[in-house]
């Protein structure tokens, strides 16, 4: 199911490996990431922001430190409530 097409009323939760690192420059993206982001952005970094930025979704370990490690692995988890709804 494409996110847009989700209940506006639901709040959405995206988690997985994204293999991204966002950084923590905010310019142009301070509506997306929080203070919390580390590490240099990469190409993976930049369409993460891009496509939480297109959905109105938040990078939840930028605003907070709540990735997970599993299986060896980070995962970030990206949350959304659309502003406004």
């Amino acid at each position: 199911m494409p996110l847009d097409a989700a209940p506006s009323h639901d709040v959405k939760i995206l988690m997985g490996d994204f293999n991204a690192q966002i950084g923590p420059d905010r310019t142009g993206f301070k509506n997306v990431m929080g203070k919390e982001a580390m590490g240099r952005c990469t190409d993976n970094g930049e369409r993460l922001l891009s496509m939480c930025s297109s959905n109105e979704l938040k990078v939840g370990g930028s605003i907070m430190d709540c990735a997970v490690e599993v299986d060896g692995s980070l995962v970030n988890v990206v949350i959304g409530a659309r502003v406004g709804e």
